[in-house]
């Protein structure tokens, strides 16, 4: 009976190191998973910001073309 205790505590000690080795294992690929997604997010953002800052700019000199359109054709009546 001694034996068998000592069989079944070994075992359990076997198995519990291998399943915290494997935890280990998944816990660390998945930090490197996170840490990829979390710079692909990142990029994105950093692409949408450069995309609005682009659409925010040419409406601004499309805003500015249509303002200096818009007073040259108001100047044809004024000839004095």
């Amino acid at each position: 009976m001694l034996i068998t205790t000592n069989l079944a505590v070994a075992g359990f000690a076997l198995s519990a190191s291998g399943m915290y080795y494997w935890c280990d294992q998944r816990r660390r690929e998945e930090a490197r998973g996170m840490a990829m997604a979390v710079q692909g997010m990142r990029m994105l953002h950093e692409k949408k910001a450069r995309e609005k800052a682009a659409e925010d700019a040419a409406r601004a000199a499309a805003a500015e073309i249509e303002e200096q359109e818009q007073k040259r054709r108001g100047q044809w009546y004024k000839f004095w």
